[in-house]
């Protein structure tokens, strides 16, 4: 399975006092599919480990990019506009997303 990573976990698991933090990383050591990070958010990871802990923390994320541990997923022109993709996702609470500009 690929496992899309949002910005939430990667941040917890520089903070030593996490307590979800063992879990977290469990998860992802465990998963044997490919480990994604949506491009944008590989920014907003990298911006708040530099805020929260420091340039030593955001060195080690751009490692692990560099490296490969995560798998950067980067959207094509035409993605921006096909929304239906989006649509077939279900969030946790059992509604539907909130797509803007179209939904607003």
């Amino acid at each position: 399975m690929t496992l899309l990573i949002d910005a939430a976990p990667i941040v917890a698991l520089a903070d030593p006092a996490e307590p979800e933090r063992e879990a977290i990383l469990d998860a992802l050591t465990e998963e044997t599919g490919a480990l994604v990070i949506p491009a944008p958010t590989t920014a907003e990871i990298e911006y708040l480990l530099g805020q929260r802990f420091g340039p030593r923390a955001r060195r080690a994320f751009l490692a692990d990019l560099a490296t490969g541990r995560f798998s950067v997923g980067n959207l094509e022109r035409a993605d921006y506009a096909n929304e239906r993709h989006f649509r077939t996702v279900a969030p946790l609470h059992g509604k539907t997303f909130t797509l803007v500009p179209a939904d607003a």
